[in-house]
């Protein structure tokens, strides 16, 4: 929402994001509190009645408990955006969020589908099928999959909002780590129209408009656009000098329509979309390990063009990829991106009664991919993901009922439904890999078909014992059944090298196989036929179940089904309006699920059942100063049960391969503190700290090195011990109709792993060093906020770091995070 008001008012807004921080960082004066009451997408969601605007920094105002209410009278731990604070810093994704919420780390991945971690809490599957730890929704409408966000949720946003800890009562999807709330900008009771206009380095175009009014005396309507185009940023350091990777065509956007055709009923209509035909990241070659060393016949032999490729320099740009398929085909297998999503909803909240509110949510996504990634840092084909196509289809309703907000008790019930299916093929090349020489190994295929379906009930409830105690309680029981239908096939029919040498091998271990169990033996594999073993289960001695079907290869159909009861309790202490001490201990879940994988037996795409999270959470709100200071910080410890993990699995074939597993126990201790301070009109400082001890606590297993050991005590990936942020941001009048705006943030991430294992090898190749950066701007603007002009640098100090380590077959790469960039950014609001 575009607040007009006072330049004090404007610089307030823009201090939330400069600083990097959470909850209290945000500004809005009474009027945006009313424009939130009046809004109808939260129709019942009713604001504090109590509410005064007071001088100083005020409160933003969030609907984490699906209510409208000042942040700083709800008992949770969050962090809340202003969209203008996001556009002023050039957010424009879930990813760049990690520069204003404390605690939330981003990591890339093959397919720039993105991989959250919040406190620690995280979950790293670059697939279709993966389920977030960490959720986000638009408007309360859930992305089911991760790879859905990518591109839609950023384009014309009032805030969003970020809710730390287990989520599982009031939001339809369980997480574990947390929620991401966008709020997408509404429809307007008159006509407005906007231009927001930017270039930049490496020649990145960005241009987004809306247009917002009334259609007829009940029906308002927005209409949102985006393009964005940037030339490629990462250049070949070995096989082709002046290739370049990495461009943007992007495409983004969303119609939104509220019709309120009586005083009761408010109906909602959100169609939204991107195409993305862009190229991936490559990563940085910096390690190899052949996979396969063993045999005097030649298995294991390393390719000699691998031993001749240098690993990456250490400069950000620097990568290399491959261009054709080494087989005899060569074929071009470019990396690039071909995607679509679109998303449609519908809401309606229908006031039954004064008090009583019933809420109905309908949504159905869909997205579609057919891309190409060279993610093993060379130009040869050392693993390859030549053909990466699937689609997802997601179908979710949520009905609930809630009463009014001014209520001593305070209540919502509903239930979920979800229903979806996510269809994901992958051909790989690794005609240079240890694999393919001796066994003439080149390509593998591999299939999944996944259907979801999940049911839950829910219930929360707040109850004002007195006038400064609340006591919250709430629970949500989940049915969640996941069907999986999946093979690898063969897919190497190669004519330089003749004959098909994987179907003759596996036709080997297959008989091999079947003959040590006292079985006949199997048919031969016929020419594109399903190479997938079917592995025996085991008795409670880990000793195989022999049947008639063991170890025969085909198609795996199997089910995962699971169910949950999600649980909340706490109470909030409120002994004055400017104090909040709040005490809550929460139960979450977050589904199991299915590697999406090439495998040799069934043991390999075996699911990792359902985690948990018990989180013990005490925390604090206080305004200090005449409210022109504003203080928060919580202290929590986390018992992590089953944490789902990318790790590794001795395949007797090929060596170390994918799989997922459960770590048994693990526990995060940590605790966040924030600031925002007004020290005079128009200068706002912020700063946040974030200390995090998250540490496996029991777990023997193997790692993507193929290390096989007892990993208690190392720490879980992704969670730095330290994240730190700062910043200024300053508004001074140079005429009565010319603002001065200057603003600069810093944030700091200490030293993390990527890969669990405590040995030399692996804390140095899977490490993330610690990096800090900086960003800064200056810019000319009108005092009503109607035009901004702002030259901007992000990563001021051109510093090199990167965002994750993969380890793929004989290769282990990182991806760097983008130098130093800079440009200008226009804004105009009519």
């Amino acid at each position: 929402m575009y607040m007009n008001g006072t330049r004090r008012v404007f610089g307030l807004l823009a201090s939330v994001g400069v600083a990097s921080i959470a909850a209290p960082a945000s500004a809005q004066d009474q009027a945006a509190i009313q424009d939130a009451v009046q809004d109808q997408s939260v129709q019942q969601d009713e604001a504090p009645q109590d509410y005064v605007s007071e001088p100083g920094i005020g409160d933003i105002v969030v609907t984490a408990t699906k209510r409208s209410e000042s942040i700083n009278r709800v008992g949770l731990a969050i962090a809340a955006v202003s969209g203008d604070d996001l556009r002023a810093q050039g957010i424009t994704n879930v990813a760049d969020l990690t520069k204003v919420v404390p605690g939330l780390t981003f990591a890339r991945s093959a397919f720039n589908t993105p991989v959250f971690t919040l406190r620690g809490v995280g979950y790293f599957d670059s697939a279709l099928s993966g389920a977030p730890a960490v959720s986000v929704y638009m408007d309360q409408v859930p992305y089911s999959y991760t790879a859905l966000t990518s591109l839609a949720v950023g384009l014309d946003v009032e805030r969003v909002e970020v809710l730390k800890g287990p989520q599982g009562i009031l939001f339809g999807q369980n997480s574990t780590g947390g929620a991401i709330n966008y709020i997408a900008n509404k429809p307007t009771d008159r006509l407005e129209t906007g231009l927001d206009f930017e270039y930049g380095r490496f020649n990145q175009i960005e241009a987004t408009a809306f247009i917002s009014g009334p259609i007829t005396n009940t029906l308002r309507g927005r209409v949102a656009v985006k393009a964005a185009y940037m030339d490629g940023w990462q250049q070949s350091y070995y096989a082709r000098p002046g290739d370049t990777l990495g461009r943007r065509r992007e495409y983004v956007g969303r119609i939104l329509l509220d019709w309120q055709p009586t005083e009761r009923l408010n109906v909602q209509f959100n169609a939204n979309g991107w195409i993305d035909r862009g190229q991936p990241q490559a990563g940085q070659f910096i390690f190899f390990r052949p996979n396969l060393t063993s045999g005097p016949d030649g298995f294991g032999f390393t390719p000699p063009e691998l031993i001749a490729t240098p690993l990456a320099p250490n400069k950000a740009r620097a990568a290399d990829w491959t261009s054709v398929i080494a087989d005899g085909s060569n074929q071009n297998i470019t990396p690039r991106k071909r995607d679509t999503m679109w998303q449609s909803s519908l809401r309606a909240d229908y006031n039954l009664s004064d008090d009583l509110t019933l809420t109905s949510i309908t949504a159905y996504a869909q997205l579609k991919r057919n891309g190409i990634a060279g993610d093993d840092g060379v130009a040869i084909n050392n693993y390859d993901i030549v053909a990466n196509i699937g689609k997802i289809r997601d179908w979710s309703q949520e009905l609930r009922l809630a009463n009014d907000a001014a209520n001593t008790i305070r209540f919502t019930v509903g239930g979920n439904y979800q229903n979806s299916k996510v269809v994901e093929r992958n051909l790989l090349a690794y005609g240079a890999s240890t694999a393919s020489f001796g066994v003439r190994f080149s390509r593998a295929g591999d299939f999944s078909d996944q259907r979801v379906e999940n049911w839950a009930l829910f219930g929360n409830v707040d109850y004002d014992v007195t006038e400064t105690l609340t006591l919250k309680a709430g629970a949500r029981y989940t049915n969640s059944d996941r069907r999986f239908i999946g093979c690898t096939y063969d897919n190497n029919f190669d004519p330089v090298w003749g004959d098909d040498a994987q179907r003759v091998l596996f036709n080997g271990i297959i008989g091999a196989l079947r003959s040590s169990a006292g079985l006949p033996a199997a048919p031969p594999l016929e020419p594109g036929a399903c190479t997938l073993i079917h592995a025996p289960q085991t008795d409670a001695a880990g000793n195989p179940i022999i049947t008639p079907d063991s170890y025969l290869p085909g198609l795996f159909d199997t089910h995962l089904r699971e169910d949950n009861v999600s649980w909340k309790g706490g109470v909030d202490f409120k002994p004055s309006s400017d104090t909040l001490i709040y005490a809550n201990v929460t139960k979450g879940y977050k589904s199991g699920g299915y590697p999406s994988i090439s495998a040799s037996t069934t043991n390999q795409v075996r699911p990792v059942t359902q985690e948990s999270v018990l989180a013990y959470e005490i925390g604090f709100k206080q305004k200090l100063f005449d409210r022109t200071l504003n203080l928060t910080g919580a202290a929590f410890y986390y018992d992590y049960r089953g944490k789902q993990l990318k790790s590794g699995f001795a395949e007797p074939v090929f060596g170390t391969v994918f799989a997922l597993t459960n770590i048994p126990k693990s526990t995060i201790k940590g605790a966040e503190a924030t600031l925002a301070w007004q020290p005079v009109d128009g200068l706002n400082l912020n700063g946040s700290v974030t200390y995090l001890d998250g540490k496996i606590k029991r777990f023997t297993g193997i790692n993507l090195f193929g290390d096989i050991g007892d990993f208690a005590g190392d720490m879980l990936p992704y969670t730095p011990k330290w994240n730190v942020a700062a910043g200024a941001n300053y508004s001074r009048p140079l005429t009565s109709d010319l603002t001065l705006d200057l603003g600069a943030s810093m944030a700091y991430n200490s030293r993390a792993q990527a890969v669990i294992g405590h040995d030399p090898v692996t804390l140095t190749v899977g490490r993330l060093k610690p990096f800090t950066t900086v960003d800064a701007r200056i810019g000319l603007s009108s005092p009503d906020g109607q035009w901004s002009v702002q030259a901007w640098v992000k990563n001021l100090t051109n510093e090199f770091y990167w965002t994750n380590v993969a380890l793929l077959y004989d290769t282990t790469v990182r991806y760097a995070a983008m130098p130093r960039t800079y440009g200008i950014r226009t804004s105009f609001r009519f």
